[in-house]
């Protein structure tokens, strides 16, 4: 609920003094969200189950309300923006559901935790930027980020969370639907951030391994490694299982080829395709665009869906193929990987979220972080050089939980 300037970069368009006047404010929040989090369960251990651990957090969940409608206007974000348009959708929705305090307690406690990781945030600005204590503020602001922001709003507000699914039934569907935007937009935007925020450790902690060479030798065995697990996760062998074998045989030998080519020194820095490696690449191009698209005709068949699918997936390649084109132009090699991963992101959301919304609970949630986490990885590029590894293990995750849905629907 604050602004991350450290992963988001804000224009200056306030005062300092109104700058200051905002951190001085988020500090407060965030050493009283402390404060209820410790007290809570110091009573709780002490106490057992009782209402004096949660009054605090009623009493911190209206002033994060003033907080962020100020705030709304003074951030100069649209990731910011859309963050606090989040927190203030879950604060209407619970005024208007009138919910108990224990069932309000239930949104406030992982809500208000988040805030803790601030405390970290506002000390960036208050410390010596060359300074050691700058550098493990920002280990504990990473840290932090990650157990109050990603994993504890994830078991509290995201896995199989039956509170928000009673009420989602029990109210209308605007409403509804508005509380399930807001939970869910809140912590796309945190993953988001996360990925930006990775890059400053990555590029810091693990700078020496990061080459070409390690990147593509990992990920041509993380592909290889796909082809037995596929065949042993696929009861039946048909366009779904086919497109995954044929999509992980072509990404093997794809990044075969660069790995013998950077590791016998004839190139120095992979960007784009060769003559010689170009038809490997698009036979590589065409596996992707098959799996994601075979995803999708296993499910629905002869549909209206799948003519879409198959549509934008002829557009993406269409401008993927005529982008390798231009390779003659020794400076479109440069962006060529980027704009690359830009084209393919489109009909793979499309299926993916198409796939999401209509499987089970236990598959639909595993299934957005998946390709929430893919799209952030092709955009933010946390991993510089070793980011072809990260879509490789994702390649597995996909295959494991798309290996679920078809077992559960045929």
């Amino acid at each position: 609920m604050s602004s991350l300037h450290w992963i988001s970069t804000p224009y200056k368009k306030n005062s300092d003094c109104i700058e200051q006047l905002r951190l001085v404010s988020l500090m407060g929040i965030s050493l009283s969200s402390l404060g209820s989090y410790v007290y809570y369960h110091y009573a709780w251990y002490t106490y057992g189950p009782n209402e004096w651990g949660t009054k605090p957090f009623e009493l911190l969940y209206k002033g994060v309300g003033i907080h962020t409608l100020v705030d709304s206007y003074l951030c100069t974000t649209y990731e910011m923006k859309l963050h606090h348009l989040c927190i203030l959708c879950i604060l209407f929705y619970n005024e208007a559901f009138q919910a108990p305090l224990e069932q309000r307690f239930l949104f406030s406690y992982p809500m208000l935790n988040t805030e803790i990781s601030s405390i970290f945030y506002v000390l960036k600005y208050w410390l010596p930027e060359k300074s050691k204590w700058y550098t493990l503020n920002l280990v504990l602001f990473y840290l932090s980020f990650i157990k109050f922001r990603l994993y504890d709003y994830y078991v509290a507000m995201i896995h199989q969370n039956a509170l928000i699914q009673s009420i989602l039934q029990m109210n209308t569907e605007e409403l509804s639907s508005l509380l399930y935007l807001s939970v869910y937009g809140l912590y796309s935007l945190n993953l988001y951030w996360i990925f930006i925020l990775n890059k400053v450790i990555y590029k810091t902690v693990f700078s020496s391994i990061n080459t070409d060479l390690n990147g593509y030798s990992l990920t041509r065995h993380l592909y290889l490694a796909n082809i037995p697990l596929t065949l042993y996760l696929y009861p039946v062998y048909g366009y779904e299982c086919i497109g995954t074998l044929i999509h992980s045989l072509a990404a093997y030998l794809y990044h075969l080829d660069v790995y013998n080519r950077l590791s016998l020194k004839k190139i120095d820095a992979y960007l784009a395709p060769n003559k010689d490696s170009l038809l490997l690449y698009i036979v590589y191009l065409l596996s992707i665009h098959a799996r994601s698209f075979f995803y999708v005709l296993t499910h629905y068949p002869y549909s209206v869906v799948a003519i879409f699918s198959g549509f934008l997936h002829e557009i993406s390649l269409y401008r993927s193929i005529c982008r390798v084109a231009e390779l003659i132009d020794e400076e479109k090699k440069e962006t060529f990987l980027k704009d690359q991963r830009y084209l393919l992101s489109l009909p793979f959301l499309v299926d993916g979220l198409w796939i999401m919304v209509h499987s089970s609970y236990d598959i639909s949630v595993p299934l957005y972080l998946f390709y929430f986490t893919m799209i952030v990885v092709h955009i933010v590029n946390p991993f510089y050089k070793l980011t072809p590894v990260v879509f490789a293990l994702g390649s597995m995750v996909q295959t494991y939980y798309m290996s679920l849905k078809f077992i559960q629907t045929y």
